[in-house]
């Protein structure tokens, strides 16, 4: 068999979105609840999620950056590594990326909540936190004052 031959979509797929070039949304049957794709760490930025979720980790695994906006200017990050077989919870305004893969390519499970807000991308610098709506562009950061969860 050729590297070009394709195969029909499983039935129980019922639709994929491709976030960038290393992120894969999959959604199989009516849950509702994605399995999540990787074959690359492609996030520039930070960024939080419209809703809470439960993610469990099934193949591969990531290393993560967590930030924390403490004050006007402030805020610290923490860094987890996520492993296969393990679940955690992210909440909607947890700020996180994804830096490195643990392997070559890496599948999550995710259980997501009802939306509680518009989430937004994020860039941390040496003088504090700058946000931006996920639709502008990187020249729209502005910088965040004080952030309450």
């Amino acid at each position: 068999m050729s590297a070009n031959h394709s195969f029909p979509t499983p039935p129980h797929v019922l639709r994929t979105e491709q976030m960038n070039g290393g992120f894969t949304k999959i959604f199989i049957e009516e849950s509702g609840r994605p399995f999540h794709y990787f074959s690359e760490a492609g996030d520039k930025y930070a960024h939080d999620h419209p809703f809470g979720m439960t993610s469990h980790v099934v193949i591969g695994g990531y290393v993560e950056e967590v930030y924390t906006i403490t004050g006007p200017g402030e805020w610290r990050m923490e860094v987890f590594e996520r492993l296969p077989g393990t679940s955690h919870r992210i909440e909607a305004r947890s700020i996180h990326r994804i830096v490195r893969l643990l392997g070559s390519h890496c599948l999550t499970h995710v259980e997501p909540g009802p939306p509680e807000i518009r989430w937004g991308v994020y860039d941390f610098r040496p003088d504090g936190a700058y946000h931006r709506w996920p639709e502008e562009s990187d020249e729209a950061f502005r910088r965040v004052g004080w952030y309450t969860t």
